[in-house]
């Protein structure tokens, strides 16, 4: 698989930050690509398996047995399938997008910790008060992350709140798809992409790929290298 390495300058955040504050946010980041670097793989894995396993189904003719009906047929044998192991086609068919909403999570998550935690400002406070830990620094890399998937938060706020978007709403209220056509696209992937409706009735989607948990690893280390540290350097993820 591929393993995206980050780089620690210190052990521990320097003044005039509190690195109990501080280090357990980035930690937290860290955690977070390497979770999306294990569903990326593991979507990749899946869906090559998918491939495989569509070349090979059968075309199966259930057998009643004595006075079976063909439902009862088909259940017993269904059953006798599972217990031996085997995976219905329709929960393979699921597995890619179960790894691909991990993604997602995982990477919407990297960016609402850089967004909110790292550079954002307060909301509902006065303006010029400040939440993030480097409001005032620029961030070219996490600009960079955010213009390579525009669709994150779309997406992430439709697969996080089905029980609105299922039946077109958005808020609780009716989506308005204006001149487009009314078309709920909900938990599906177009080639590689992982494509939802978001509240304005477009489609946006996250494609799960290397280059975009690289670009949310610059955003990363961009984040921790503006930080002065004390402490040997060291590198993650440990062996």
């Amino acid at each position: 698989m591929k393993v995206f390495e980050i780089r620690w300058p210190g052990v521990t955040v320097g003044p005039p930050y509190n690195d109990r504050k501080v280090k357990p946010a980035l930690s937290e980041m860290v955690r977070a690509l390497g979770d999306a670097a294990i569903a990326l793989d593991l979507y990749q894995r899946a869906v090559e398996q998918l491939v495989a396993d569509k070349l090979e189904i059968p075309r199966k003719k259930y057998q009643p047995r004595g006075d079976e009906t063909w439902e009862e047929a088909q259940r017993r044998e269904l059953r006798e399938k599972w217990a031996s192991g085997s995976m219905p086609y329709s929960y393979l068919g699921q597995t890619p997008m179960l790894h691909a909403r991990t993604f997602v999570y995982e990477l919407e998550s990297i960016t609402r910790m850089l967004d909110v935690t790292i550079y954002g400002e307060k909301k509902g406070e006065k303006k010029g008060e400040k939440k993030g830990f480097l409001p005032n620094e620029p961030h070219s890399a996490f600009d960079e992350l955010r213009d390579l998937v525009p669709g994150l938060k779309g997406v992430r706020d439709a697969a996080h709140h089905m029980e609105d978007r299922a039946v077109g709403m958005h808020y609780g209220k009716p989506i308005d798809f204006g001149d487009r056509p009314e078309m709920l696209v909900l938990n599906d992937l177009w080639g590689d992409a992982y494509t939802m409706t978001d509240g304005k009735g477009k489609q946006v989607s996250v494609t799960p790929s290397v280059e975009v948990l690289e670009a949310a690893r610059l955003a990363i280390q961009e984040a921790i290298d503006k930080f002065l540290w004390s402490g040997p350097p060291y590198w993650e993820p440990l062996e």
